[in-house]
């Protein structure tokens, strides 16, 4: 006896298709919340947008002083670090000529 033929899937109306096109995600409509949310927020505490606003271009200014002093301090360990390795081969260089170096 052979397999039942498989019954064909049933189409979804047009009206149900255009539906479930338009209808947001869950997601979608999170976000549309928290937009909503952020514009009556804006509204109703417009000084407190210009203090952050002002705030972060603060930030801002002070994480590109922080980069730039970070680059300068790397520079300056690559330096030290230069000057200790070569401290440590001289003192090998010392050594094999039988002399003792402690460091």
């Amino acid at each position: 006896m052979g397999h039942p033929r498989p019954r064909p899937k049933a189409e979804a109306s047009p009206f149900a298709a255009a539906v479930a096109t338009l209808a947001p995600s869950p997601a979608q409509l999170e976000a549309i919340e928290t937009v909503a949310a952020l514009v009556v927020w804006v509204f109703r505490n417009p000084q407190e947008l210009e203090r952050a606003v002002t705030e972060h271009e603060h930030l801002l200014a002070a994480n590109a002083r922080l980069k730039a002093d970070n680059a300068r301090l790397m520079e300056h360990e690559r330096a030290l670090q230069a000057k200790v390795t070569e401290a440590i081969e001289r003192a090998r260089s010392v050594e094999r000529t039988g002399v003792r170096v402690e460091l």
